[in-house]
């Protein structure tokens, strides 16, 4: 390593530049990120998505479009409403 310093402060000072050179790496990548979605047109620069113009569907997960299954009319569900595959209870006793 490097001899003018001791032992006891140069790992941590290697160890602070490695810290400092990541930190900025890492930023230098999430601007990098922003740009692209930006010049693509795909969000804000706050990060939240952007709504869908008015009269368009818009895109992506919230607008899954034509070909997505739809979705039909959910009842209750969970463990309180087991579904008709589940053993039936007898009324008076509150027994299966």
């Amino acid at each position: 390593m490097v001899a003018f310093l001791p032992d006891w402060m140069e790992i941590p000072l290697l160890c602070l530049v490695l810290l400092i050179f990541a930190v900025r790496w890492a930023i230098w990548i999430k601007d990098r990120i922003e740009q692209r979605r930006m010049a693509s047109g795909g969000g804000s620069a706050s990060g939240h998505p952007l709504a869908a113009a008015p009269g368009t569907r818009g895109s992506g997960a919230d607008h899954p479009g034509a070909q997505a299954p739809s979705r039909p009319e959910q009842g209750p569900s969970g463990a309180d409403f087991p579904g008709s595959y589940a053993p039936q209870r007898d009324a008076e006793s509150g027994q299966r």
